[in-house]
């Protein structure tokens, strides 16, 4: 739960960034990266026939995949700007996302966007 300090820096960032808007417009929204963090599931192929297509006399039937879902799931961050997806990271399975771990993350997404001449990036810097 977060402390009543914590929603108030909340507040102020949200206050900060609404005038920011209205002074910059769309400018400010280009300058903005993102991170959203959400769970996935691999999914691992499995055979199936296939027996409503149509083939010639005497020619074997085709195999379908079927996707089966795993029961492993795994942590992915994206990080994105008005223009899209910059960048992705598939946290390894059994990984724990410290402060440590999302620090090389932004430090990844930095290298990434100046490398890529990202405009919103150069701002940030």
């Amino acid at each position: 739960m977060a402390s009543v300090r914590n929603k108030s820096v909340d507040v102020w960032k949200l206050h900060n960034n609404c005038c920011r808007f209205r002074e910059e417009g769309n400018e400010f929204l280009q300058k903005v990266v993102a991170t959203d963090e959400t769970w996935i599931r691999d999914f691992e192929p499995e055979l199936k026939s296939q027996p409503s297509e149509w083939r010639g006399k005497g020619t074997p039937r085709p195999k379908k995949f079927k996707r089966a879902q795993s029961n492993v799931k795994q942590m992915m961050i994206f990080a994105y700007d008005c223009k899209g997806v910059i960048m992705t990271d598939r946290v390894p399975s059994g990984t724990t996302v410290t402060a440590a771990y999302y620090c090389q993350f932004l430090q990844k997404l930095r290298r990434r966007c100046t490398q890529t001449d990202q405009t919103c990036w150069k701002t940030m810097s």
